[in-house]
C-alpha cells in the first residue's frame, strides 16, 4: 500500500490555527521521507476536530501517531504540552493495533528557543518512555537526548530546573525508601508535566511510586486521559505499580511513609504540606541540623504543631489547613531531630538551635555532636517562620513540655 496520512483538519478551539495551516505539504514530504525512505503519499483530510494535536500514518507494517510542536515557544512547556494527551490516545490504541505501533514527535519550524534547560529535561523524559524524534537532528541541532537510566539522575535534574527556574515549581519527586512519591499540580501546563514526569517514572523505576495530586487553580485532579495514559503504561509497559492517590490523604504524625485516607473537611496533615516545603527548598531534602541527605529518613517537621492548630477552634478549617501545609511552618529534620524537637528536648530561639536543660550532660554532648549545624540556615529562615517557632513554645509550655 502507499503510505497514508489520516488528520483531522479541525483545531481543538475556535481560535486554534487549523492544523493544514501547520502540517503542510512539505511538513507531510518531510515526515514521509524521514519514515519511509519515499516521497509520495495519500492523505485522507477528515473534518472533525483534531484531538491531542495528533495524526497517523499508515505503512504496510507500521502505523505511527505523530505528535506535533506549536511554530512558536511559549513559556513553560505550552511547547509540549499536548503530548501527554497524544501519548494517552496512542497508548489506548496501541493495545488493539495488529501492526507495529509507534509514537512519534515532528518538530515544526518554530520561533524562540526550544533549547532550554526545561526543555531539555522535558524531551528527556518523552525519549524516556520511548517517544521517536523525527526531525530532531534539524530542530534540536547540537542536542543529543538521551533517556535517563535511573531515577537518581531524573530527580537531580529536577531539582537543577527548579533551584534555577523559580517558576517552575509544579511537580516534585522524593525517594521515600520503598516508594517514590510525586507531588504533583494538576492544572494546565502543571498537569502536563505532572503526567510526564509520571509515565517516565512508571518506565524506569526500581520501585512503585505513588502519585499526589496537589489542587491547583481549583482543579483537583489530572485529566482522565492523563490518568489513564499512566495507569495503561504503568500496566502494560512497566515493572513497577504506581498509585495515583489525591490531597485528602494525610500523613501520620509528619511521617511521609504511609499516607491515610481522610475526610478532606477535617484532615490538616495533607501532602500538599510536603510540596510546600519542597518549593521552598528546591525540591531539595536535608536534615536543619546535620545535612543528612537520605531522603527517606528526612521528613517535613511542623513548627507549629497540628496537635495545635486542631485546638484552635476560633480558626475557620480552611484557616487552620493554611496554617497546617504554610511552607514557613515546617522544616526538614532527619527522624533523630524530628523526635527530638517533637518531645521539647530542643527548640530553636531567633532560628538558632537550643539544647533543653532537662538533658543529662552526656546527652547534650551526644545533640551537640550530630547537630553539625547550629542555626537553620538564612536563605530560609523568614520573620514567619520566627512567628510559628514563639507560638510552639507558648504551646510546648502550656502543655509542660518544656
Amino acid at each position: 500500500m502507499k503510505p497514508k496520512f489520516t488528520i483531522c483538519r479541525l483545531g481543538a478551539q475556535k481560535k486554534a490555527q487549523n492544523v493544514d495551516e501547520i502540517i503542510t505539504k512539505s511538513v507531510l514530504q518531510d515526515i514521509c521521507k524521514r519514515l519511509t525512505h519515499q516521497e509520495k503519499y495519500d492523505i485522507d483530510w477528515v473534518e472533525e476536530r483534531i484531538n491531542g494535536k495528533m495524526f497517523t500514518f499508515e505503512t504496510d507494517n507500521t502505523k505511527y501517531y505523530i505528535t506535533y510542536t506549536l511554530n512558536r515557544v511559549g513559556g513553560r512547556n505550552s511547547y509540549l504540552q499536548s503530548v501527554p494527551t497524544a501519548f494517552g490516545i496512542f497508548i489506548n490504541d496501541a493495545l488493539y493495533n495488529t501492526k507495529k505501533s509507534l509514537f512519534c514527535l515532528y518538530f515544526t519550524h518554530h520561533n524562540g528557543n526550544n533549547q532550554t534547560r526545561y526543555h531539555q529535561f522535558i524531551y528527556r523524559l518523552l525519549k524516556s518512555i520511548g517517544v521517536c524524534f523525527i526531525n530532531s537532528d534539524e530542530e534540536l541541532k547540537g542536542l543529543n537526548v538521551q533517556p535517563y537510566d535511573n531515577v537518581k539522575d531524573l530527580i537531580s535534574d529536577r531539582e537543577f530546573n527548579t533551584i534555577h527556574n523559580n517558576y517552575n515549581q509544579s511537580s516534585y519527586i522524593t525517594d521515600e525508601g520503598s516508594y517514590y512519591h510525586v507531588y504533583g499540580k494538576t492544572f494546565g501546563a502543571n498537569q502536563k508535566e505532572t503526567t510526564m514526569l509520571c509515565l517516565a517514572l512508571c518506565g524506569i523505576s526500581d520501585k512503585p511510586i505513588r502519585l499526589f495530586q496537589i489542587s491547583d487553580n481549583d482543579s483537583k485532579y489530572l485529566s482522565d486521559t492523563d490518568i489513564d495514559a499512566i495507569k495503561t503504561y504503568a500496566t502494560k509497559f512497566s515493572k513497577v505499580g504506581i498509585e495515583i492517590l489525591d490531597d485528602t490523604y494525610e500523613f501520620e504524625d509528619d511521617n511521609e511513609q504511609v499516607p491515610i485516607k481522610t475526610d478532606p473537611q477535617s484532615s490538616l496533615r495533607s501532602p500538599r504540606f510536603i510540596l510546600n516545603l519542597l518549593e521552598k527548598t528546591g525540591g531539595h531534602k536535608s536534615c536543619s541540623l546535620c545535612q543528612c541527605e537520605i531522603e527517606s529518613i528526612i521528613q517535613g517537621a511542623h513548627i507549629y504543631p497540628v496537635q495545635a492548630i486542631k485546638q484552635q477552634t476560633d480558626l475557620s478549617f480552611e484557616e487552620r489547613l493554611k496554617m497546617a501545609t504554610d511552607k514557613n511552618n515546617g522544616i526538614w529534620l532527619c527522624e533523630n531531630h524530628h523526635k527530638l524537637f517533637d518531645r521539647g528536648l530542643i527548640r530553636f530561639e531567633n532560628g538558632k538551635l537550643k539544647i533543653m536543660p532537662k538533658l543529662n550532660d552526656n546527652d547534650k554532648e551526644f545533640v551537640n555532636t550530630i547537630s553539625t549545624i547550629q542555626a537553620i540556615d538564612q536563605n530560609y529562615f523568614t520573620s514567619k517562620m520566627a512567628e510559628y517557632f514563639k507560638k510552639r513554645d507558648d504551646f510546648y509550655r502550656s502543655e509542660k513540655y518544656y
